[in-house]
């Protein structure tokens, strides 16, 4: 009846709890038991890591000082590289000639290359080629600017002297023979002033002829002056005179 299932049931629920607990127990000790494992096996890897970079020491060593080396040589190889490919398209030949003389130094300082030196020496062929040809393009630049400038300075001092030589002429004007025919004293007065108002100049190895020529000149106008004056004046006396005359008459 029901108490027989309601024992029964209970039996049932307390065979399970044996059985959880059994369980369990046996899950404990698997736990310990890995656990176990597990530090032994970190003690062996940590030996065993050790026992490795032990062994490995050396190789390591070599290998890192491979590296350094290696860097060292790119480094190297990128320098020499950049003495041209760095270069400025319109470097001067002193600019060329700098960069040649450190790419020799880098030739000859007698670095081993080792596993490099087929770069190297492609690398350091390569520089001078294009380091002797940027020379011959400065050269020749600097020589056409060279010419260039010459005959610049070559036209600037011929301007120089006609601008000299014009304005001597411009001076000896002022006297020419036949200039002063039916002038003035006033007008003449007037190329008097013309002559000492002209601007003041440096006159470089013109300057002696200048100097003489302009005494020259004021002297012939001067004289021209005085002359025209007397002329004038005598002009005036005898106008003057036929006035008297007439006026008496």
């Amino acid at each position: 009846g029901q108490a027989a299932v309601r024992s029964l049931a209970a039996q049932v629920s307390t065979a399970k709890m044996e059985l959880v607990r059994l369980a369990n127990s046996l899950t404990e000790g698997w736990r310990k038991d890995t656990a176990a494992v597990v530090a032994e096996r970190k003690i062996i890897e940590a030996g065993m890591d050790e026992l490795r970079d032990q062994v490995r020491a050396g190789l390591t060593a070599l290998e890192t000082r491979e590296k350094q080396r290696a860097a060292v040589n790119e480094q190297r190889l990128a320098v020499i590289q950049q003495l041209w490919r760095e270069l400025p398209p319109d470097a001067d030949s002193e600019t060329v000639n700098m960069a040649l003389q450190a790419l020799a130094e880098l030739d000859q300082d007698g670095h081993d290359w080792e596993l490099f030196a087929a770069r190297a020496t492609e690398a350091i062929t390569d520089a001078a080629r294009a380091l002797v040809a940027a020379l011959e393009r400065a050269t020749k630049r600097e020589a056409e600017a060279a010419e260039l400038e010459e005959l610049r300075a070559a036209r600037r001092e011929t301007a120089r002297k006609d601008g000299h030589r014009t304005a001597l002429a411009q001076i000896s004007a002022l006297s020419a023979a036949g200039s002063f025919d039916g002038l003035t004293s006033h007008q003449i007065r007037v190329r008097l002033e013309r002559l000492d108002d002209m601007p003041a100049r440096e006159w470089d190895e013109f300057a002696g002829q200048a100097q003489e020529m302009i005494h020259e000149v004021r002297q012939v106008i001067v004289d021209h002056m005085r002359a025209a004056e007397t002329r004038e004046a005598e002009e005036q006396r005898l106008r003057d005179e036929q006035i008297a005359r007439d006026a008496a008459a």
